[in-house]
């Protein structure tokens, strides 16, 4: 295997399940720099190697996951499953799935009962008087026959 020098090229591709934020950092910084981008990476990487090799710990991302889109999703669909609530749901959910997998699954969110509350408005009684007077002279016959 030939060993690495300066000015060599080194080229490797994004993992899948690389960080929606990450992504969005690079193409921001794609954007920033242009034609140096190539050169703002290199730097970034020997620096985050030289940090490595002087035993400096690495922040690294180990409180998140991330989790493929199905691709046959709409576009609100979408927008609905990266609102922040909606993730803060789904890790709720993870979490009692890997707590006890067999339990039944609740979610303790107000904003979710008062989504929950909006969806299904209450019915007001209506007190119509052709109702009630039509239910009074077919129905109501307290009449003791």
């Amino acid at each position: 295997m030939e060993k690495f020098h300066g000015g060599k090229v080194v080229s490797f591709r994004l993992p899948h399940e690389t960080p929606i934020d990450v992504l969005n950092f690079l193409t921001d910084l794609k954007e920033e720099h242009q034609r140096k981008f190539s050169s703002e990476i290199a730097d970034r990487f020997v620096a985050t190697m030289q940090e490595e090799l002087a035993g400096k710990p690495i922040k690294k991302f180990d409180k998140s996951l991330s989790i493929p889109i199905p691709e046959d999703l709409t576009p609100e669909e979408i927008k609905y499953l990266q609102n922040h609530r909606t993730k803060a749901i789904i890790g709720q959910l993870l979490v009692q799935l890997l707590k006890d997998p067999t339990a039944e699954i609740k979610i303790n969110s107000s904003e979710e009962e008062k989504i929950i509350n909006k969806e299904e408005p209450k019915k007001n009684f209506v007190n119509d008087q052709k109702l009630q007077s039509f239910a009074q002279q077919n129905f109501l016959d307290f009449d003791d026959d």
